[in-house]
This record gives C-alpha cells, structure tokens and sequence, in this order.
C-alpha cells in the first residue's frame, strides 16, 4: 500500500470465532478452550501448514476481543482519513 500512497495502510488476513455478545462467560471459556484443543492437533496443525496459512492463537477470548476493537478502530481511521465511502 504504501507504493502506492498509503503509507502505514496494511492489513493481514485473519479469523475469528463470534458469539452474541450476552453469550455467558462460562460458555465463551469453554468454547474458546475446545478451539485451542482443536487448533493444538497435529493434523490440525499440518492442514494449516501445508495451505501456507500461518496461525496465531489469542491466549484469551479477552485478548481475541481487544484485537478486534483495535483492528475497528483502525480501519474506521484509515476510512475517515481517506474519505471512503461506498458508491
């Protein structure tokens, strides 16, 4: 991006698992447990590399949370900045 103008301007693929955001706490912990479990796997894991797709786990659904927030504010930035609108 910055080539062609918007230095600073990057961004990086990524994923994440939603709930409704009155979803109990207990739940989000279990439900972030399991995926940990899941993504720990060997053929999980080998998937993942053999599609050249780099993984990073967030330690927390907390962590996960805070990296979304940034990402929207950001990105909300990057749009007021530069005067983006849809057509």
């Amino acid at each position: 991006m910055a080539e062609v103008g918007y230095p600073g301007v990057g961004s990086v693929n990524w994923n994440g698992f939603f709930v409704p955001a009155k979803t109990g706490r207990a739940v989000v912990g279990r439900l972030h447990a399991a995926i940990m479990e899941v993504m720990q796997r060997p053929q999980v894991k080998t998937a993942f590399a053999n599609s050249y797709v780099p993984v990073t786990l967030s330690r927390s659904p907390e962590e996960f949370q805070a990296f979304v927030e940034a990402e929207a504010a950001r990105w909300a930035r990057v749009v007021a900045d530069h005067k983006v609108r849809m057509e």
